[in-house]
């Protein structure tokens, strides 16, 4: 039952990513090389693969214009990441208080370092005519929104990364190092793991001899 759900998640969501992405492309393409691209790319976000196959194009470049595809691939790609025990836990647990330790650890260090990333964007790259300085207030905050997430753990660009600032580069190779949840298509060290060492960091900077947060406490084996 639990492998029936798994796969039935996974396919129903890109199976709308896919019809969400085909309204939108079929006014710039042909049926079939909508239909191809939309299939592709529905693939492609959902697990964090980041391969695109837009002709003419760097990535996801072309879309940098166009709020409503980026938004419809970066769910996608969110989806993807944050794992199906989490979003199995958000479907049948409301409220924060009745969530596992892993389940805040995730939402908590995901939506940390996507601020981390669009924050590294707005100040590095806001005048920087070569990526975001020259495009709209709206642009610039959806791209600023989506590159934050995407490079993360998928891979997309909207944005040419051989012109960012050195301080961008640097952030988001952090970013990268440290990835999606666990349990999840993407890569990286793991959100829950960056997570735990940092609680377990913290607690040795002041002397504690266990590890507690959130009223929960972690064995230090189980850090090791």
């Amino acid at each position: 039952r639990l492998g029936f759900l798994i796969v039935a998640f996974a396919v129903g969501v890109q199976f709308i990513t896919f019809v969400l992405l085909f309204s939108r492309l079929i006014t710039n393409y042909s049926l079939e090389e909508a239909l191809w691209q939309s299939f592709f790319h529905s693939i492609s976000a959902f697990n964090n693969a980041g391969f695109t196959i837009f002709p003419d194009h760097s990535s996801l470049q072309s879309l940098q214009s166009d709020p409503f595809a980026l938004g419809v691939i970066g769910l996608s790609i969110i989806l993807g990441s944050l794992s199906f025990p989490v979003i199995n836990e958000l479907a049948r647990r409301r409220g924060y208080r009745r969530w596992t330790l892993d389940t805040k650890f995730v939402l908590i260090g995901t939506l940390g370092v996507w601020a981390l990333g669009i924050l590294t964007i707005l100040i590095f790259e806001l005048s920087n005519p070569q990526t975001i300085g020259d495009l709209s207030v709206s642009e610039k905050v959806t791209n600023s929104i989506f590159q934050a997430f995407t490079s993360r753990t998928a891979g997309f660009s909207t944005i040419d990364f051989t012109h960012t600032r050195a301080g961008t580069d640097f952030m988001f190779m952090l970013l990268m190092f440290v990835g999606g949840a666990s349990g999840s298509v993407a890569g990286g060290i793991k959100i829950n793991t960056a997570m735990v060492l940092s609680v377990a960091a913290l607690a040795a900077i002041r002397g504690r001899p266990n590890i507690e947060v959130m009223r929960r406490e972690i064995p230090y084996s189980q850090v090791a």
